[in-house]
């Protein structure tokens, strides 16, 4: 859950900031036809009907703007990612899966970005400004791993800088992040957190601990 979130927000997060480029305006030209006139400008072109008709439809629940319009490349995509990780630990078990939905949730990083930040979902006290003290640390000291420390825990959230984005991919240990995190230890730059901030959510009885007033 905690990949796919990532992968959700890598895909959602300023998806309507450009203007369409040039081939988006021509699917977005789909849209003011009907089914009918779609399938016969499908026979005069190389592309078969079914993603603009999948399109017009999308765009007639959600409308024709930038965010209409690219919101069903970033849903594919994000089910692309579950379905990866369904399929990895069915075949060679949970943590083949998470490696599996990692590396197509990093592969969804812009091209133009320099990093990413994963976070986990189990942490229910990571909060925006964690992440962007970790993204500001990384534009002050150019480091290419920015991790968090909970008084001598380190723990996501974690900052990965681009040319570490291949070995998070890896197969070897525990967990690619964690040993990524390992191997460049002396590179890395550690930002201090409270401990109280490292509490996760692993079981009904975690919930219900975090949920309950204190005294």
């Amino acid at each position: 859950m905690a990949v796919a979130a990532l992968a959700a927000a890598l895909r959602w997060y300023r998806i309507d900031a450009q203007s369409l480029w040039y081939d988006e305006g021509i699917s977005a030209h789909q849209l003011t036809r009907s089914f009918p006139e779609i399938l016969r400008a499908a026979a005069l072109d190389t592309h078969p009907p079914l993603y603009y008709w999948t399109l017009k439809a999308w765009g007639d629940a959600l409308g024709a703007s930038e965010l209409g319009l690219r919101s069903l490349s970033a849903a594919s995509g994000l089910l692309g990612v579950v379905l990866t990780w369904l399929i990895g630990r069915r075949l060679f078990g949970t943590l083949a899966g998470t490696l599996a939905v990692l590396a197509a949730g990093v592969a969804a990083v812009a091209e133009e970005a320099a990093a990413a930040v994963v976070l986990l979902a189990d942490m229910p006290f990571t909060t925006s400004d964690m992440v962007a003290r970790l993204v500001d640390v990384f534009r002050e000291t150019g480091a290419a791993l920015v991790a968090s420390g909970y008084e001598g825990v380190q723990a996501p959230p974690t900052l990965y800088a681009r040319p570490l984005f291949p070995e998070l991919g890896g197969s070897e240990g525990d967990g690619c992040g964690k040993r990524v995190v390992r191997k460049y230890g002396s590179e890395v730059v550690t930002v201090p957190w409270p401990a109280d901030r490292l509490a996760d959510v692993d079981r009904e009885e975690d919930w219900e601990r975090m949920c309950a007033p204190t005294s």
